[in-house]
């Protein structure tokens, strides 16, 4: 379950994305969730636009780079 305030990454079934905030959340009568996420800026598209909890996501933080490289070679059999 994502909280209001939440930064997440929407991609709809048309594969359209962005990134937004949840702005409210509901739940109905059949278990089934649904988020409304607006995006910075103005007009109606700040407003938000509610989505399927299976199209929303938080984007995991990225992986630390290695102190060092590996050299290709070592990859590569002989």
């Amino acid at each position: 379950m994502f909280d209001v305030g939440q930064e997440v990454t929407v991609i709809n079934e048309k594969g359209v994305g962005y990134t937004g905030y949840v702005v409210a959340r509901a739940t109905g009568e059949n278990g089934q969730k649904a988020y409304k996420i607006a995006v910075d800026g103005g007009g109606l598209q700040q407003l938000g636009q509610w989505h399927k909890a299976c199209d929303v996501f938080v984007l995991d933080s990225p992986t630390p780079a290695h102190d060092e490289d590996i050299p290709m070679k070592s990859f590569m059999r002989h």
